[in-house]
């Protein structure tokens, strides 16, 4: 799909990762001298710069952040950001230890990835309640206990907490057990278009304070939804292979949400790129149409860490009209909703495209691609009345009006179902005329 390539997937990834390791080495060093971190790992937080680009190394600044915030400032923490800790003694310096242990998660991790080998220990430290390795899944401490040493060799990784081991066969994924250990694995969903992993067992990752709905947590229940999002990854794969696997390269970890017997929607936390929330619904479309969705936001998010969209702050007031939502949004958003839909309504024409024998499907899918396209067209003539964009802004602009103009040209579908979709788009408008256009 050209609309997806108009901004180039490696580029931005490239881009936003040279960025987010420059902040990963500027908040390792604060923390370093604010949080009560261990000296057994300051080597393990001031490398974190180095380690790759995960969801998991940008939570980790982002909670950090917080706790730094919050010492500096007086100020309570943000609930989204500690909410995740297991805490399991009362000492004051112990959050400190478990968020430590969560940085050396991330340098194991790396080490993994890269096949290097790795030593850490201290003897005195009382073990984590639980450590996750990505990928890999889940160990839990059932008792309390002193003592760590990781050790990632070339063809295995060794775990000990107290007289408890782990042992992972890289080779053959093979794991052993002994002591006061237990183990979940991870739960990843092989697709047509790559790997992603549910990390519903990951703290900090699996919680509605990084969404608006509650995490499908249930390992049988997600077992029920993978089948669900392979096939949705199917159908981005038909359309564009290229484009599925971007869209799985800027969404390595997915979530689903508990819909409630409605849809809501999908989500992207920026503070946490990398993490996506899909609907844990049984319609492949509405997921593929999702995912797309939420790459389209990655993509143009990951984008922004290298450059603005608007000058100083003039994108981030909440005043005016969103043809998608019932509050005020900032033109910043604007340019996001405009661009993602953008981007779905070519997926649905696309989808009515390849509707040769269906009338009915090839209706449906020409009356989305074309609400969609005139939703994204509402926004960008409220964007178009302001100044203040940067290049960026107005290139990314560009690419949105140009992607419009490409779907309205010869919109194939009947007049009533024109007539329709304008129906709801003025009926929108009408009932939220308080807000600024």
């Amino acid at each position: 799909m050209d609309f997806f390539r108009a901004i180039d997937t490696d580029l931005v990834l490239r881009s936003s990762a040279q960025v987010s390791r420059i902040t990963t080495a500027d908040i390792a060093a604060r923390a370093m001298n604010t949080i009560d971190i261990p000296e057994s790992f300051i080597g393990v937080v001031t490398g974190l710069a180095g380690c790759v680009d995960t969801p998991k190394r940008r939570h980790w600044v982002s909670v950090s952040r917080s706790l730094i915030r919050s010492k500096h400032k007086v100020l309570d923490p943000e609930p989204r950001f500690v909410a995740h800790f297991f805490v399991d003694a009362l000492k004051p310096t112990r959050i400190g230890e478990i968020h430590a242990f969560a940085a050396l998660e991330i340098m194991l991790e790396h080490h993994l990835a890269n096949g290097a080998e790795l030593n850490w220990e201290d003897p005195a430290i009382e073990a984590p309640p639980r450590f996750n390795v990505w990928n890999v899944g889940t160990i839990r401490v059932r008792q309390p206990c002193r003592g760590a040493c990781v050790t990632v060799s070339g063809h295995e990784l060794v775990i000990q907490f107290g007289e408890g081991e782990f042992r992972y066969e890289r080779s053959t994924g093979g794991i052993h057990l002994h002591g006061c250990i237990q183990f979940d694995p991870s739960f990843k969903i092989e697709t047509s278009a790559g790997t992603v992993q549910l990390p519903h067992d990951v703290p900090g990752l699996a919680d509605c304070f990084h969404s608006h709905a509650p995490v499908v947590r249930s390992i049988y229940a997600n077992q029920e939804w993978a089948p669900v999002f392979q096939t949705a990854a199917d159908i981005l794969h038909r359309q564009d292979a290229a484009m599925a696997q971007e869209c799985l390269q800027l969404t390595p970890a997915v979530l689903a949400l508990h819909s409630g017997g409605t849809s809501y929607g999908s989500s992207s936390p920026p503070e946490v790129l990398g993490l996506v929330f899909l609907p844990g619904v049984l319609d492949p479309t509405d997921v593929a149409e999702c995912l797309l969705h939420e790459a389209l936001h990655q993509k143009l998010f990951r984008a922004e860490e290298g450059a603005p969209l608007f000058e100083a702050e003039l994108g981030d007031e909440e005043i005016y009209y969103s043809p998608w939502r019932s509050d005020p949004r900032p033109l910043r958003m604007l340019v996001h909703g405009a661009y993602v839909f953008t981007g779905v309504s070519h997926y649905w024409r696309t989808i009515q495209q390849s509707e040769r024998d269906d009338k009915d499907g090839r209706e449906n899918a020409g009356f989305h691609s074309y609400y969609r396209a005139r939703q994204a067209q509402a926004a960008m003539h409220i964007v178009d009345k302001y100044c203040g964009r940067t290049a960026l802004g107005r290139k990314v602009s560009d690419i949105i009006n140009q992607g419009i103009e490409q779907v309205l040209a010869a919109p194939d579908i009947s007049v009533s179902t024109i007539e329709e979709a304008n129906r709801r788009l003025s009926e929108h408008r009408v009932s939220h005329a308080g807000f600024l256009d």
